[in-house]
């Protein structure tokens, strides 16, 4: 057998084909077809790549390969066809215009006739290697008269010589693709675009490069591969440095060749930023092309480190919002922009794609200082209303203004600064608006190039380019964001009315030539200088489901809003950055009035369900309320109370009709109608706009190590296996029956410690102690895992949580673990005995992903036909991440979820105190000193059960203003949390310790921001009331303070520790659901200090007394029912509070009030303690 197999194999040699098996250098490989090139995939990188046989070494890429991105490499080829034919015919037409010129130049020129005759006879030579034409010497002395006689003659027998003895020789085209990987690219550019003359295949890992090679000596290519094991950026500088040193050299005859690319191609994993500033230098600058992909949507598409965004891109993302793929494709080419500015290029963007999880963005670059003064006036910042009802506001960071010249035959550009400032508040919901940008403010594609390509895709066999039904319908709902001013409209008829002119008068006089020449002439650069001066007129785009939620109605359907506004006389588009949005010339006024209307005539909605502080109530116009004026006396309110929003709606816009705001009033009167036929696409033809994941959990994969994956080692001997297992870095044991080597595999962690979690390690034992197989043997797989009719499981990485290593564990260890068990991230059909189930993975974009999943667990267990699977949530996360979970279920449309149909959570900790996690394994603290806290975690993934988790309602009065740093985004009337909720030292820690510049230091922050809070020694003016269990109305002040008394430190809590060693309630036990306070007064920093070191000795806190003077002080700690902080202080730095990390900052004499909630989700959690 082994030998028959091994025949299969075939050497390097072999003529390339689909699936065949390769041996070279006592490797083996399995070769993948795609387009006209072919690669070498070693087997464990491919099953990796499909996402199969996760379990075992397979699960890792040595070299980095991702199938999915076909769609990219076919699209991008597709798309160098079209602009590389139209640079050739560009650059054929330069060529065919010397010989005339030359003549011209010839004809003016004085030489003796001889000379001219030598030359003529003498042999035009070639320089093969680059194609390009060596212009014989020719040295001209005639007198005019002898020049003009022989001029014909000489260019009649140098015309026989090119004819007779010249090699037709391609123009160069070249190729960067500056990090290769595989090579596919690359091959796939020398293999399918036949005018390609050169491609330098570069990349910087020496296994990518070795690839390569063996990948470029199979396919034997047609243009020479030139292979490079360089750093990107120092090959793209080494080019340039040589540029400029030819340039730069003294005495030299001739324009120095170009050595620079036709085209660059980026394709980084992560951010392309690092490479543009080279890449714009490297790549021609007479309309070379430009590749970009960037794949960190966590940077661009959302707002969970701004100041990252800021420095790679040059601009702030936008914080929540509907449009944040637009805003991430501008931002990136604000950046590409910038870069080329400053070297007087010119950017130019043909195609700009947001495509799944990354953008591909393609442009020109071009010298012209001339262009670069327009890039101010095509860059803008954006003033979103994320936290109210997410319309938008732009504004140019200057102006670029057309002048007429002086002999008025045409115009200039004047670039001045842009004037004026918008309000931070937003003008239709009152809400605080945030700045996105700068971006920038230009087209994202030229109408006339995405033509060019879709004739390229039109021509393009589908057995080669597998994805064309896709790139069909992605760039004809590109096309279709094209909406152009009536200006631009005009100037392209006057183009195309001044080129039918000149067709029509063919036998026209000289004269009359000349005149629709320069006619022709003038119309072009007039359109010329509009595009360059063009910006976007109507950027961004709405979801219709979006905006009802924030009016709190039911959508619309698509064509429902799409019909209303065609209806009154409005552009509609769609965007392919999202499925169901919209794209419109309407202002959000007459948006906002339509929505108004679907309420009114479609799905009303009652006012007490619309709270004062959202929103709705402002676009609805609910803070208008109805006055009913009598004559002679003042207006009187009628409240709308329990009836319909739109009875009162009506009556205020009557009322406004008679006032002197003429804009809106005649909003107001604009009759809408919800046509949902005038609303259709009306383009016949099917696209598939917008693509289906083609499996589950895909997307951009893991980046290539270049290391070795983990193996299995089989061990020889009992004492062998015994020797190398310990018992507390054991996850568990499987029992292996269905390979050749029987016995036992033992899943572990080696080289963890309490900061690392280490790396798997799989042994193959024959025998086991029967005390080790009792304590770790998996027999079954426990119901919180299963993944069948009834149950699902959902796998939430939270990528910026803690030090960020949540995405590398589940990758390294979580999928492999789930792997053994046959739980696979991947959709497989069925379920019987031999196959993988699989489960969802959500890998957090911005801090509003887990809040979403909340909702929709809450909705789906809620539904009443009972046919929602239970649902179970492995959360790679903080604390934040169960808070958010809690927070996103609350919705006053949902209701908590049925007994016994409860989501459950796992939680593994990846935050920075860990405050549940710790408080819940604290029994095994002790039971299990050795064991790290992530081995503990995965057993209680493994073998835990569920229990219902503990909650409390933290409850604010009003005016009470979520914060985000310093800066207020939003009301807020309560939160749920299942941890802490505080006012005083505490919350002031938390809050000042939230700053990009003392997160990087993980859990050590608290403790550098402790240190400048002490020095200040605040004490926090605040009444701190409690009830008791046996108290149902009293409110009473609690055990450490007294009216009028300052307070230093108050915190109710549900869990024993902040931290693994930092126990604030020592009588709290795991689940036991009791909220207890903690306290102290106004006792100075060194105090606190003290306090707070007693509760890092396992809470010795407690029972803490001491004399202030005459006042005895004392460390309060009681169980309570509810706790009720009356915050007194003037200046708002002290009045904030904390609830489960969230900061709410509460008004002067305002409150916050915390008691116990129901359950809304169980969590799993070890099993001794259920």
């Amino acid at each position: 057998m082994a030998t028959e197999a091994a025949s299969e194999y075939k050497p390097l040699s072999a003529p390339p084909a689909d699936g065949q098996l390769i041996e070279h250098n006592g490797k083996q490989y399995v070769t993948i077809k795609e387009g006209l090139a072919y690669i070498l995939v070693p087997r464990p990188a491919l099953d990796a790549a499909k996402q199969t046989n996760l379990g075992d070494k397979e699960a890792v890429q040595q070299v980095f390969y991702n199938p999915i991105q076909q769609f990219n490499r076919d699209l991008t080829v597709l798309t160098i066809k079209a602009y590389g034919k139209e640079r050739l015919e560009e650059k054929a037409a330069a060529f065919k215009s010397k010989p005339a010129a030359k003549a011209q130049r010839v004809s003016e020129e004085v030489a003796p006739a001889s000379k001219v005759e030598v030359a003529a006879q003498q042999p035009v030579t070639y320089n093969q290697g680059s194609g390009s034409e060596v212009a014989p010497v020719v040295d001209l002395e005639l007198s005019t008269a002898e020049g003009k006689a022989l001029l014909a003659e000489t260019s009649k027998a140098e015309s026989t010589v090119v004819k007779q003895d010249r090699p037709k020789a391609s123009p160069p085209f070249k190729i960067l693709d500056a990090l290769s990987a595989t090579g596919l690219r690359a091959l796939r550019y020398a293999a399918e675009i036949p005018f390609v003359t050169a491609v330098t295949s570069n990349d910087l890992l020496a296994d990518a490069v070795e690839s390569i090679k063996v990948n470029v000596e199979h396919n034997k290519p047609r243009a020479t591969i030139d292979v490079s094991h360089d750093d990107a950026i120092a090959h793209m500088y080494t080019l340039v440095a040589q540029e400029l040193r030819k340039v730069n050299m003294k005495n030299h005859r001739h324009p120095v060749k170009s050595d620079k690319y036709d085209v660059v191609d980026l394709d980084p994993y992560g951010s392309a930023t690092p490479f543009l500033d080279a890449a714009v230098q490297a790549v021609r600058d007479d309309g070379g092309l430009l590749c970009v992909t960037c794949t960190d949507s966590g940077v661009w598409a959302s707002n969970g480190y701004p100041e990252k965004a800021y420095s790679l891109y040059g601009g702030i993302p936008l914080k929540g919002g509907q449009h944040s793929h637009e805003v991430g494709l501008r931002l990136i080419l604000h950046s590409i922009q910038t870069a080329a500015a400053k070297y007087g290029l010119a950017m130019e963007p043909l195609l700009s794609l947001s495509i799944d999880f990354y953008i591909r963005v393609f442009v020109k670059i071009r010298k012209s200082p001339a262009s670069v003064k327009f890039q101010a006036g095509k860059s803008m910042i954006a003033y979103n209303c994320d936290n109210g009802c997410g319309a938008w506001q732009t504004q140019l960071l200057a102006r670029n203004k057309a002048t007429p010249n002086k002999k008025g035959s045409g115009t200039f550009y004047k670039h001045i600064i842009a004037g004026g400032s918008l309000n931070k508040n937003c003008e239709h919901c009152g809400s605080l608006q945030h700045i996105t940008g700068p971006m920038y403010a230009g087209r994202l594609h030229s109408p006339t190039f995405i033509q060019r390509v879709l004739a390229e895709v039109a021509d393009a066999p589908k057995d080669v380019y597998g994805t064309t039904t896709r790139i069909t319908g992605m760039l004809n709902t590109a096309l279709e964001e094209y909406l152009p001013l009536e200006e631009e409209m005009e100037l392209r008829e006057a183009v195309q009315k001044a080129e039918a002119e000149m067709e029509e008068n063919k036998d026209a006089t000289e004269a009359e030539k000349k005149e629709l020449e320069k006619r022709r002439a003038n119309a072009v650069e007039a359109l010329k200088l509009f595009d360059q001066a063009a910006v976007e007129p109507y950027p961004f785009y709405f979801l219709p489901a979006y905006i009802a939620g924030r009016m709190h109605c039911i959508t619309p359907p698509e064509n429902a809003v799409r019909g209303a506004l065609v209806g009154l006389g409005y552009r509609v588009t769609r965007s392919h950055c999202k499925p169901g949005s919209i794209k419109t010339d309407a202002p959000w006024k007459v948006i906002w009035h339509i929505m108004r209307e679907w309420v009114r005539q479609k799905e009303p909605v009652k006012q007490d369900n619309i709270k004062p502080s959202s929103p709705a109530y402002k676009l609805l116009r609910l803070d208008q309320k109805k006055k009913e004026v009598t004559n002679g006396s003042e207006a009187k309110e009628e409240p709308a109370g329990d009836s319909d929003v739109m009875q009162v709606y009506s009556s205020v816009a009557k009322e406004e009709s008679k006032g002197n705001n003429e804009e809106g009033n005649e909003v107001d009167k604009l009759e809408v109608v919800f046509d949902l036929q005038l609303g259709k696409d009306q383009d016949k033809r099917k696209f598939v706009r917008y693509q289906q994941n083609p499996r589950e959990n895909w997307g951009p994969m893991g980046r290539a190590t270049g290391k070795e994956p983990i193996d299995i080692e089989y061990a020889d001997d009992l004492e062998d296996q015994i020797g190398n297992l310990k018992d507390e870095s054991i996850v568990f044991i499987l029992k292996q029956t269905d390979s050749d080597k029987s016995g036992f595999v033992v899943f572990s962690l080696s080289g963890e410690t309490e900061g690392n979690y280490g790396k798997l390690s799989c042994l193959l034992a024959h025998s086991l102690p029967e005390q080790m197989l009792k304590k770790h043997l998996l027999t079954a797989i426990p119901d919180h895992l299963r993944c069948d009719a009834t149950h699902s499981v959902t796998v939430v990485v939270s990528t910026h949580s803690g030090l960020c290593r949540a995405e590398e564990f589940h990758r390294s260890i979580l999928q492999p673990l789930l792997a053994a068990v046959d739980i696979a991230p991947r959709s497989i059909s069925g379920g019987e005995d031999g196959e993988k189930r699989s489960y969802e993975v959500i890998l957090t974009q911005n801090d509003r992903t887990i809040k979403e999943l909340g909702k929709r667990l809450q909705e789906e267990s809620n539904r009443p036909d009972s046919t929602t699977a239970k649902r179970t949530v492995i959360l790679l996360s903080g604390d934040g991440g169960v808070v958010d979970l809690l927070n996103g279920s609350d919705d006053s449309s949902v209701s908590s979820s049925p007994a016994g149909n409860k989501p459950s959570i796992i939680l593994l900790p990846f935050g920075t105190g860990n405050a549940l996690f710790h408080s819940l394994h604290k029994p095994l603290y002790t039971s299990h000193p050795s064991t790290s806290h992530f081995i503990l975690a995965l057993r209680t993934l493994f073998r835990g059960k569920s229990a219902p988790l503990p909650i409390f309602k933290a409850e604010f009065s009003e005016g009470a203003r979520l914060m985000q740093g310093a800066e207020a985004t939003g009301s807020v009337d309560h939160l749920l949390g299942a941890i802490v909720a505080s006012y005083g030292f505490h919350a002031q820690l938390v809050w000042e310790s939230d700053t990009p510049a003392y997160r990087k230091h993980g859990d050590k922050r608290f403790g550098m921001a402790a240190e400048e809070l002490l020095k200040v020694g605040h004490g926090y003016e605040a009444d701190v009331l409690v009830r008791s269990e046996d108290e149902e109305e009293e409110w009473n002040q609690a055990d450490f303070t007294e009216p009028g008394k300052r307070v230093g430190y108050a915190l109710t809590t549900l869990v024993s520790n902040l931290e693994k060693t930092f126990t604030i309630s020592p009588d709290t036990r795991p689940l036991d659901g009791k909220l207890r306070l903690v306290g102290f007064g106004d006792v100075g920093g060194e105090k606190t200090t003290e306090v707070m070191k007693a509760a890092y000795n396992d809470g010795k806190h407690v029972g803490m007394k001491w004399k202030e003077g005459e006042t005895e002080e004392t460390v309060g700690y009681q169980e309570v029912k509810e706790v009720k902080v009356v915050i007194k202080e003037d200046d708002e730095r002290w009045r904030k509070v904390c609830v489960d990390g969230t900061i709410v900052e509460i008004p002067k004499d305002g409150w916050l009030r915390i008691a116990r909630a129901e359950p809304r989700f169980d969590i799993v959690v070890d099993e001794s303690l259920v």
